[in-house]
């Protein structure tokens, strides 16, 4: 049974904060339809960064350059290969949101060679962003891309597996090799990004919103944060993912079906979208009163 069709008892009226959440959406998908009339701090935020700020998962710009490249990662010729493989954790170990992806949109590559053919001569700023999930991080460099070559070999296995499952691909992502780390910086973080990835590829299902719940308090994702900005429990697992599953169904009552299919609203970008909701707290409690914000209820 779904999480929309689970309680049998009528649900109280949307909170404020989640009828708060909605207009954030509706004001950041404004962005997205290129309104002219984006005023907010909000919007004037994802407008110079959609790639960190933007709720939509899969209309950032590192990813509409993946999904629209013909030979991306996730094409249906290239999902279950190695070299495609290769170029998924190059994608979201090394290039995301940094101009080799979103200017030059290189996504193909293939080899730790070709890759390094691609590199050379360019600055580390031009194929790395070391801040592309959030805060700075040290895991992302190219130093380890001969070991993600040597652990992709694998992968076709991997993919084939039957019972595969997200929860299963995300343990293995983040899993050792021996006593080292298979993927080096592939921690929780990068690691629910790629499995989630392969959801959208049509590699594994997509879970309901209480197992996203569950993922995110295990891994500790951003949306927990988001969860508890709206003023639920996040305390436990089976909190997190109760309140995951209250969200879904709330924002089923405050947007239109229209919207939802729009903004491709499923349990994962539901996710993605608490976490940056989080991000831009300080941006939304300045316009939380703004008359223009609530008239997006």
């Amino acid at each position: 049974m779904s999480d929309l069709s689970r309680s049998s008892t009528p649900q109280p009226s949307p909170s404020p904060n989640l009828v708060l959440f909605s207009c954030f959406l509706r004001a950041a998908f404004a962005v997205v339809e290129g309104d002219a009339n984006v005023q907010m701090p909000t919007q004037q935020k994802i407008i110079l960064d959609r790639d960190r700020y933007l709720p939509f998962r899969q209309l950032g710009p590192s990813k509409q350059v993946i999904l629209g490249h013909p030979n991306g990662p996730f094409s249906p010729s290239r999902l279950k290969t190695r070299e495609g493989f290769f170029d998924a954790v190059i994608f979201r170990l090394i290039t995301q949101a940094s101009p080799i992806l979103v200017q030059e949109q290189q996504v193909y590559f293939g080899s730790p060679v070709k890759f390094k053919d691609a590199i050379k001569g360019k600055k580390q700023q031009d194929y790395c962003n070391p801040s592309a999930t959030g805060q700075h991080s040290r895991f992302r460099n190219i130093a380890h891309i001969s070991e993600y070559w040597e652990h992709a070999k694998g992968w076709g296995v991997h993919a084939a597996d039957p019972k595969l499952t997200l929860e299963s691909l995300l343990s293995w992502l983040t899993g050792k090799e021996g006593k080292k780390t298979r993927f080096y910086g592939m921690g929780n973080l990068v690691g629910w990004l790629l499995a989630s990835d392969y959801v959208y590829a049509g590699l594994v299902q997509m879970p309901e919103a209480s197992k996203v719940g569950e993922i995110i308090f295990k891994i500790n994702a951003g949306g927990k944060s988001g969860l508890e900005l709206l003023g639920f429990k996040v305390d436990t697992q089976e909190a997190c993912a109760e309140s995951m599953r209250s969200v879904w169904v709330a924002i089923h009552k405050l947007l239109t079906p229209g919207e939802i299919d729009k903004m491709g609203i499923d349990p994962i970008t539901l996710e993605h979208a608490l976490c940056k909701f989080s991000r831009l707290k300080g941006c939304i409690s300045k316009v939380s009163r703004n008359p223009l914000f609530l008239m997006l209820q």
